[in-house]
C-alpha cells in the first residue's frame, strides 16, 4: 500500500507586474505572505497583475497562480474656482467715488463667491506699495486681508515702485527672502490649483525688473520652459501682470512678452490673464504671434483675459477701427469687478463679474460674458 504526501508550503511568494501573462521570476516578486490574504498598499494609479507561487520547507517552487488584477483609480481632483483681478487699492485716505477706489466692493464681492484660490494681478496697493500703504487704513489689507490665505499674488509695476520691498514683507514678513511666491526681488512661481498647474510670471520684463528680462534664455524664460515641459497637469492657466494683447488705451499691448507668449503657445498653456489696463477682455485663443502687433488665431491657442477692474479707476478702449477687434471676443471700460474661472478637470468656464449697477457690455449683449473651452 502506497503512502499518501502531504505537502507543508512555508511561503506564498507574491509577484507582481504591469503587464498581463507574465511569467513569476525573482524580479516580479514584491513579498512573501504566510496566511491566505495580501495587501499590496500605496499602489499608484494604473492596473497591476498579480501570481502567487508556493515554496515548501524543501525549496520546492509549486506552478504559479492563476493571474489575479487590481485596478487603480486616480483620486478625484473636481472643480475649482479662482477669482482674479488686478489694479486694486486706492493710496490710503483716498476718498471713494462712483468710480473711483471701489476695491472694497470688489473684495466683498471676491468674498462672496468663495472661492478656491483669488489671483491678485499686480498693482494690489497704490501708489507705491510700500509696506505701509499695504497696511494703512482703507489699504490693500483692510479690504483683500482676509483674502490672504487663498491670495495668488503677482508683482506690478507699481510693487515695482518700492523694489518690490513692501509686496514681499507683506507676504512673506519682513525681511522674508523666500515662500511659496518665490525668492525675492523676482517672485515668479508655479503650483497645482485642481487639476491645473498655475504660473505666476514677473513681467516688469524691461531694466530694473525682472533678473535677465523676459527674452529667450533669459533666467525666468528657462525657468518656464522648464516648468511646461514638466508640467504635471494637462491644463494649465498663467498669470501676469502685463497683457500680451490688449485693445486698453492707456497701455495697449505689451510685446516685450512675445518670446515667452510663443514658448507658452507651443507647449499648450490655455488660459492667461492679466490686468495693467483697468479694463475688462475676452480674446479669442491665439496661437505663436512672434513680437508683431498681430495675433495669429490658433484653435490650439491661449486664451487670454485682461481683468482690470479691482477698484482703483477705469480706463478707456481704443476705437472700434483697432485690428485688435478680430481678435476679441468681448471688452468693457465701464465696470469694476473680477473675472471668475471654474477649472474643471479637463475644461473650463469663464466669467466677468461686475459691480451693481455696472454693465458689462459684451458682442452686442449687456450683461456678464461667460462660456467654457476644452484644455489641449
Amino acid at each position: 500500500m502506497g503512502r499518501r504526501r502531504h505537502w507543508a508550503w512555508k511561503l506564498r511568494p507574491i509577484h507582481r507586474s504591469t503587464t498581463t501573462g507574465f511569467t513569476p521570476a525573482a524580479t516580479t516578486r514584491v513579498a512573501d505572505a504566510t496566511g491566505l490574504n495580501y495587501t499590496d498598499p500605496n499602489r499608484p494609479a494604473g492596473t497591476w497583475y498579480y501570481r502567487v507561487t508556493a515554496t515548501d520547507a524543501a525549496g520546492n517552487t509549486g506552478p504559479g497562480s492563476n493571474e489575479a488584477t487590481a485596478t487603480i483609480q486616480p483620486p478625484a481632483v473636481g472643480t475649482a474656482t479662482v477669482l482674479a483681478v488686478g489694479d486694486i487699492a486706492c493710496a490710503p485716505g483716498a476718498a471713494v467715488t462712483q468710480s473711483t477706489c471701489r476695491y472694497g466692493d470688489v473684495a466683498a464681492m471676491v468674498a462672496a463667491q468663495s472661492p478656491d484660490r483669488f489671483v491678485a494681478l499686480g498693482d494690489m496697493q497704490y501708489q507705491n506699495a510700500t509696506l505701509a500703504e499695504f497696511m494703512g487704513s482703507g489699504s490693500y489689507n483692510d479690504k483683500f486681508g482676509a483674502l490672504k490665505p487663498i491670495t495668488l499674488p503677482v508683482l506690478g509695476n507699481h510693487e515695482y515702485l518700492d523694489g518690490t520691498r513692501g509686496y514681499f514683507d507683506y507676504f512673506y514678513g519682513p525681511g522674508g527672502t523666500t515662500g511659496a511666491f518665490g525668492p525675492r526681488p523676482d517672485g515668479y512661481y508655479a503650483t497645482t490649483v485642481g487639476a491645473w498647474t498655475v504660473i505666476a510670471l514677473n513681467s516688469e520684463c524691461g531694466a530694473g525688473g525682472v533678473t535677465g528680462g523676459c527674452g529667450v534664455g533669459s533666467p525666468e524664460y528657462l525657468w518656464l520652459q522648464d516648468r511646461l515641459t514638466n508640467s504635471p497637469t494637462a491644463c494649465s492657466l498663467v498669470a501676469a501682470r502685463h497683457p500680451r494683447w490688449s485693445t486698453g488705451s492707456n497701455h495697449g499691448s505689451y510685446p516685450e512678452l512675445g518670446a515667452m507668449w510663443d514658448l507658452m503657445a507651443t507647449h499648450g498653456v490655455d488660459v492667461m490673464i492679466s490686468a495693467h489696463n483697468h479694463v475688462s477682455e475676452v480674446f479669442k485663443p491665439i496661437g505663436v504671434s512672434g513680437s508683431g502687433a498681430t495675433p495669429a488665431l490658433s484653435p490650439t491657442g491661449i486664451r487670454s483675459f485682461t481683468a482690470g477692474g479691482g477698484g482703483a479707476k477705469l480706463q478707456q478702449l481704443t476705437p472700434n477701427s483697432n485690428p485688435l477687434l478680430t481678435a476679441m471676443e468681448a471688452r468693457a471700460s465701464n465696470a469694476f469687478g473680477p473675472l471668475k474661472l471654474t477649472l474643471n478637470e479637463t475644461s473650463y468656464s469663464w466669467q466677468f463679474l461686475p459691480l451693481t449697477g455696472m454693465i458689462f457690455t459684451n458682442m452686442g449683449t449687456t450683461g456678464s460674458f461667460s462660456g467654457s473651452d476644452t484644455c489641449h
